[in-house]
């Protein structure tokens, strides 16, 4: 019954839900990035570190410095020259000789991938009506878990036997998942005269074309400032599941808490994979913002009750917390861009999911080093109660954006 949710979408959406299948089974380099700049390249543990971050970095960036271009050349050029870049700087590492200079490609390889989100988010909000945008948007973030759940496998093989195949076979996955696109995906940025005319009767007011300087319509717009905002908060507090949960895992079980992780980790995509559509055909009814503030108690829930736990409790404990905050992050994932497709004018659409990825990126980057701050002054059971009064409070922010937007569809 729930599959339901993925039939009649457009033919575009299941193109770009094998393009992203494909595309994230062979993501191999940032899989090993870490080991590679330590293993390979011997670089100093710091260094490395720096590396990871701008390569992250890298991602959010290129995803923002795409927004304007999206809205201006069309989706699928982004789309594709991205993809053709990220292949040729990242495959080029496969045939150099080893050096300092290729963490730099594969950070430039990283900003072009990060090029490719708002550009793929767009096409969605283009083709897709409002009400079936959380299955879209749900069917291409289980692909991503789909190959997620496949490539470390594939990439864990290559990087013991076969080194320099991470760099090739990273870049042949992404010229596979560009082909599919050039063959299966038209251009959806609306022609010129629709844009400007403003007679859209059928779309939602919030969508319709709008003319002028981004920064001007992100200010008429306060909902999606305060959604910016706490797109930097949900994303900092889901950042704690990497950064402070292995710590805590390490505190606990001491040399076996590196496998207990892996193990959690583990599950955590198996319950991805089985319960997105669960999840989503449930909640399917709920408006976005409704939603995200259901995923923020399950971060609440599924962090905070870990304050409670030691060396003694048992495992399943874990994986019930593991199970709650995971649904929580299916929440959040697959509603967020529902949230900006439904609050953008359609000229402006790539600008605006440029900029929300940028700030769910920001709050990625200030998990571990906020998180470190805390964890130097107080103990961890104290920690996770502060991550789930932070929840709470993002929680009944989204309930009021919720709020205040209901009220502003029905005023208009």
């Amino acid at each position: 019954m729930f599959l339901n949710l993925y039939r009649g979408l457009p033919r575009s959406v299941y193109a770009l839900f094998g393009a992203r299948i494909v595309n994230r089974m062979g993501d191999f380099v940032r899989t090993f990035l870490t080991l590679y700049l330590t293993r390979i390249l011997g670089l100093p543990t710091a260094l490395s570190g720096t590396f990871v971050m701008l390569s992250a970095m890298a991602s959010s960036v290129g995803a923002f410095a795409a927004g304007h271009f999206v809205d201006s050349h069309g989706r699928r050029r982004i789309i594709l020259t991205s993809q053709l870049a990220s292949a040729l700087l990242i495959g080029s590492c496969g045939f150099l000789p080893t050096g300092t200079y290729i963490p730099w490609l594969l950070i430039a390889g990283t900003f072009f991938m990060g090029a490719i989100r708002p550009a793929v988010n767009a096409v969605v909000a283009d083709i897709t009506e409002p009400d079936r945008r959380q299955s879209a948007y749900g069917l291409l973030y289980l692909g991503t878990n789909i190959g997620v759940a496949v490539g470390p496998m594939i990439a864990g093989f290559l990087f013991r036997h076969y080194i320099r195949w991470i760099f090739i076979g990273d870049a042949v996955s992404t010229l596979i998942a560009m082909a599919v696109v050039f063959s299966l995906v038209p251009e959806t940025i609306p022609h010129a005269g629709y844009a400007s005319s403003g007679n859209t009767p059928d779309m939602e007011d919030l969508e319709r074309p709008e003319r002028g300087p981004f920064l001007s319509i992100l200010l008429r717009r306060p909902q999606l400032l305060v959604f910016a905002l706490l797109g930097v908060c949900i994303n900092l507090i889901y950042s704690q599941h990497s950064f402070a949960l292995p710590l805590y895992l390490d505190s606990l079980f001491g040399s076996a808490g590196a496998a207990q992780f892996g193990l959690l980790m583990s599950f955590n995509a198996v319950t991805v994979l089985v319960a997105t559509t669960l999840v989503l055909g449930a909640t399917a009814r709920f408006p976005a913002s409704f939603n995200m503030g259901l995923g923020a108690l399950c971060y609440l829930t599924g962090f905070g009750m870990l304050a409670f736990v030691s060396a003694f409790t048992p495992f399943g404990f874990f994986f019930l917390s593991t199970c709650i905050w995971t649904v929580g992050e299916i929440l959040v994932v697959t509603n967020y861009q529902v949230f900006v497709a439904s609050n953008t004018p359609l000229t402006h659409r790539g600008r605006f999911n440029g900029t929300m990825n940028l700030s769910f990126g920001i709050g990625n980057m200030l998990g571990p080093p906020v998180a470190g701050f805390f964890l130097a002054h107080v103990l961890f059971s104290s920690f996770w109660l502060f991550v789930a009064g932070a929840s709470l409070i993002v929680a009944t922010a989204y309930y009021l954006l919720y709020l205040y937007t209901g009220k502003q569809r029905r005023a208009a």
